[in-house]
């Protein structure tokens, strides 16, 4: 919604949707329910930044549905037959968050003794989706 919002302030005016159109991408994102232009435009959006490689930053408060969006985008987007690892980064020791996300080797450091892929090795050919990295500070 924030993209919408930003076009929005920005000047970027968006045409009013034909009946077929909002048809089509009701089809195409059925997860999403609601009948508003703003909706519509989020999924004009999800439809545009799917196909990009680029990493995506979703913000929103929390219960917006940040990770319906990301799921979303990664049905649909040329990832899709790789696999959506999603981690609630809040929930990780802010010390211990890069070793939490990038896994490591056994002996690497005192108290390892075994081998462990993080989710950032996981992700390879999908999606990574890192819940409320935001909320986990050192």
């Amino acid at each position: 919604m924030r993209l919408y919002e930003e076009n929005k302030a920005s000047g970027q005016g968006r045409r009013d949707l034909t009946l077929s159109e909002k048809e089509r991408l009701r089809r195409r994102f059925p997860e999403f329910i609601g009948n508003t232009e703003t909706l519509f435009f989020l999924l004009q959006d999800l439809e545009r930044i799917s196909s990009s490689e680029a990493p995506v930053l979703i913000q929103g408060e929390s219960g917006t549905g940040k990770e319906l969006v990301a799921r979303a985008i990664h049905r649909i987007s040329p990832r899709r037959s790789g696999p959506f690892v999603g981690e609630n980064c809040a929930a990780m020791a802010p010390p211990l968050l890069e070793d939490d996300l990038s896994g490591h080797k056994k002996g690497a450091s005192q108290g390892y003794r075994g081998e462990r892929s993080g989710p950032v090795e996981s992700y390879h050919g999908g999606i990574l989706f890192l819940h409320e990295i935001t909320q986990n500070r050192s």
